[in-house]
């Protein structure tokens, strides 16, 4: 982050993830059935920092037509079925619901960042 500032001259919120912790969220998915993942419609909401637990529980008893999610540690799970493009539940909506910031990445993006990583 600090790079990126002194390079570009502005702040850009930046995550750095351990490789062992980012596979864990990886493998960790509850949609890693899904046939929606060839489709790009798994996505993974990392979160920079850990959403107070009131917070989560409020989010987690909303419901969404189209979007199915599930919130474990410093990730929030999401299966858009019509398409992140056509999702209600997106990183401005997460992020002011549960008051942290976010970057989302969809399943073949984690993948290869794994890849690219190891």
């Amino acid at each position: 982050q600090e790079g990126i500032k002194e390079v570009y001259g502005f702040d850009v919120p930046t995550l750095a993830v351990p490789l062992v912790d980012f596979i864990t969220i990886f493998q960790t998915n509850p949609y890693q059935d899904s046939v929606d993942i060839s489709e790009k419609r798994v996505y993974f909401v990392l979160l920079y920092q850990p959403p107070e637990k009131e917070r989560v529980i409020a989010f987690e008893s909303e419901q969404y037509e189209s979007e199915v999610f599930s919130i474990k540690g410093k990730c929030l799970y999401l299966l858009c079925k019509k398409g992140m493009g056509k999702a209600k539940l997106n990183n401005n909506l997460v992020e002011r619901k549960l008051k942290v910031t976010t970057t989302a990445r969809n399943y073949q993006t984690m993948q290869k960042l794994i890849e690219m990583a190891s």
